[in-house]
């Protein structure tokens, strides 16, 4: 009686297990994925453009300011409404020295995705990002 049932069970709870897994193939929130690109500028206290300031957002590689200060990176990941941008100074001395500045930024979609990409997103608005200079460092008065 037991090895009849085995018979009789094994294949049906096999059968539903297999269907359990694949029930969410086709769910849109399975494995989604979106692109960014945040384009933006980083300036001093004064809108003078600051070069060489290293940019770093979620989920993409880091970029480098140019000598107008513009910057444009790329990520992705998982879908959000936001994504952070930090700002550092890590020439230290040949630009100045700021503080490190952290800014949230609004994406909107401007593209439909395919498949698992749900879309291509971009900063909602121009970013402007003001570097103050940092407190801790004394300027040098060539004066002197």
């Amino acid at each position: 009686m037991r090895r009849l049932a085995k018979i009789f069970f094994a294949p049906l709870l096999l059968s539903l297990s297999l269907t359990a897994c694949n029930s969410g193939a086709d769910d849109s929130d399975d494995l989604i994925f979106m692109w960014f690109d945040v384009e933006g500028k980083v300036v001093n206290e004064d809108g003078e453009p600051i070069p060489g300031i290293s940019i770093y957002a979620e989920s993409a590689e880091s970029v480098t300011t140019d000598e107008y200060g513009n910057f444009s990176v790329r990520g992705g990941g998982v879908p959000a409404e936001t994504t952070t941008i930090r700002c550092m100074d890590t020439d230290k001395e040949e630009n100045g020295r700021y503080t490190t500045k952290v800014t949230v930024v609004e994406l909107v979609k401007y593209k439909e995705g395919q498949g698992w990409t749900e879309g291509y997103y971009r900063n909602k608005e121009k970013l402007v990002i003001v570097m103050t200079a940092d407190p801790l460092v004394t300027p040098v008065n060539p004066a002197s």
